[in-house]
């Protein structure tokens, strides 16, 4: 009996170490689990971390690049404000430079033929010429600035129609540049009217254009154009109102219209048209391209025979061959 109670209590012994040692092996395996867990959850959240401060740092690198674009384009942006003002500013003083070179040009009309009056106006300003005309400038006292207009302008444009000739304050308009000896430039702004009176007198001398239609604008503001050229003087012998191979040649060769005439079987026209001077004589040969049936009106205006127009033409064309 006492071997076998022996054997009983060394066995529940060994029983009892057996599962000491299980319970022991299961709590360090239940720590190993756990401090594994922790591991994990502390790997976990410093990863979480890592990426969330990844992300912070992502983000702040891409406000930083957007504000950089941002002030690139401002300063982009003001750079073409600047060119566009410097430019704005070049072609406001080029505008400027070109119409003190050219000069003013004042307006002289009746009123019933203003809207070819502003259609010069706008051509010419087109081309960078100061302009008076009455619609814009007029001061409080009529006379004044009439008076102003004419003194101030390097020419006057006589738009020239039989109200014109009938109007005592476009007489006197007219009367006063001549009496400043002033550049001045007769347009015919009326079909079928051929000046008479006292402004037939001051026009007795001048070579006229037409200007009674809106096609003709353009051909009579070239002409105005030309004379009024810092390179040219209104006395000078060559201001070619066409670049037509005629009256080129006509202004190059001709520097004495009375010998031209004598020289050219057309003596007989010395008296009639021998007074003209080299200039006027070439912007009388320029119509006959640019307005023939004007040219052919002025030759009447001086008398000319139907034989001296074909001597005439003729001489021309010996020109231009």
């Amino acid at each position: 009996d006492s071997q076998s109670e022996a054997e009983d209590d060394s066995q529940s012994e060994a029983e009892d170490d057996s599962q000491s040692e299980a319970e022991d092996d299961s709590q360090s395996e239940a720590e190993d689990d756990s401090q594994s867990e922790a591991e994990d959850d502390s790997q976990s959240e410093k990863a979480e971390r890592e990426e969330v401060e990844s992300d912070g740092d992502t983000d702040a690198s891409d406000e930083e690049e957007k504000e950089k674009t941002r002030k690139k384009a401002q300063k982009s942006m003001q750079k073409k404000k600047q060119e566009e003002k410097a430019k704005k500013k070049e072609a406001k003083q080029s505008e400027s430079s070109t119409a003190d070179k050219r000069g003013s040009v004042m307006i002289s009309y009746n009123w019933g033929v203003q809207e070819t009056a502003l259609r010069l106006k706008q051509h010419l300003e087109g081309h960078g010429v100061k302009v008076w005309i009455d619609v814009e400038c007029m001061g409080d006292d009529l006379n004044d600035s009439m008076a102003q207009a004419v003194e101030s302008s390097d020419m006057v444009v006589v738009c020239a129609t039989r109200a014109y000739q009938e109007s005592k304050n476009c007489r006197k308009e007219a009367k006063y540049a001549d009496k400043l000896n002033k550049r001045m430039k007769f347009l015919i702004a009326e079909k079928d009217y051929s000046p008479t009176s006292w402004l037939g007198v001051i026009l007795s001398d001048a070579i006229y254009m037409p200007c009674f239609t809106p096609e003709s604008v353009p051909v009579a503001v070239n002409a105005l154009l030309e004379d009024l050229e810092p390179t040219r003087h209104h006395e000078s012998n060559i201001v070619p109102t066409t670049k037509s191979k005629a009256s080129v040649e006509v202004q190059t060769k001709i520097t004495d219209v009375k010998l031209w005439l004598a020289e050219n079987d057309c003596a007989s026209l010395v008296d009639k048209i021998g007074h003209l001077k080299p200039r006027q004589f070439a912007e009388l040969i320029a119509l006959k391209k640019e307005v023939p049936n004007f040219y052919y009106d002025c030759l009447q205006k001086y008398s000319l025979s139907v034989d001296e127009i074909l001597s005439l033409n003729s001489a021309l064309r010996s020109i231009a061959a």
